[in-house]
């Protein structure tokens, strides 16, 4: 492909996304708008009732439960920070928080659904702000099974990462994607995450729901439906004591 080509197709794309992906902008922060999902896939709101129960429905970005899900809320995380990317601290919520970089505690994540082509699996990059040296923590296999539990410790930043991988061997392309999406360099930033604080679902815990879009945004439905995890979260009790240490580390237990 010629330069002259991948540009234009780059110019396409960007003038695609920046009409198809429209965002919801207030006081600097933004939202990404998902689509409805296409033929018999399941929108955001059948997703969490089948995680936790009952009903959700639509209050703005948010969604609030109902009969077996009573008292919990599903509260969107904002997307953008026109001003600054804040850091989601991984076990408490603020209303300023944006989903994509994040940091510290004992997380348990459980992969709940997978509407896609592709293999899928869910990861980090090992801490910093960088996206690169993918780990991955959960795939599609885990869908169904007992949640998987891991330390991240000190304090330090980390980004969530994805890899959608096609069966097809004429398809040999693996697609990653990061939750700083600033890191997503297919001609540009492209943000492929969105993330709900579950208010009320857990005891104790912070509670995450992650959902994921698998394609460049110029090919996609833009669903955000085709992984989705659970993280849920209590803080390291070691953590203020190792930050002076620099220290992030992590551990698979299953």
């Amino acid at each position: 492909m010629s330069y002259r080509r991948a540009g234009i197709e780059a110019l396409i794309c960007l003038l695609f996304i920046a009409g198809a992906v429209p965002l919801y902008a207030t006081f600097g922060y933004s939202y990404v708008n998902p689509n409805p999902p296409i033929q018999t896939e399941k929108n955001h709101a059948e997703i969490l009732a089948d995680t936790y129960g009952g009903a959700f429905t639509a209050d703005g970005h948010n969604f609030v439960g109902s009969g077996a899900s009573t008292g919990i809320t599903a509260i969107r995380v904002y997307d953008f920070d026109s001003i600054t990317y804040n850091t989601t601290h991984i076990y408490t919520h603020e209303e300023t928080d944006v989903d994509q970089i994040w940091s510290d505690g004992v997380l348990t994540i459980t992969a709940y659904a997978r509407y896609a082509a592709y293999n899928q699996s869910f990861g980090w990059n090992g801490g910093g702000t960088g996206g690169q040296n993918y780990q991955e923590l959960v795939n599609q296999s885990d869908i169904g099974g007992p949640g998987h539990t891991f330390e991240i410790t000190a304090g330090q930043e980390f980004l969530w990462g994805h890899q959608a991988q096609s069966r097809d061997w004429w398809e040999s392309d693996k697609k990653e994607w990061w939750s700083r999406d600033s890191e997503n360099s297919w001609w540009g930033s492209e943000d492929h995450m969105v993330t709900y604080y579950m208010q009320g679902a857990g005891a104790g815990e912070a509670v995450w729901m992650i959902f994921i879009e698998d394609e460049k945004l110029c090919d996609s439905d833009k669903d955000y439906n085709d992984f989705v995890v659970e993280v849920r979260a209590v803080p390291e009790p070691t953590t203020i004591g190792l930050i002076g240490l620099g220290f992030l580390a992590l551990r698979r237990r299953r």
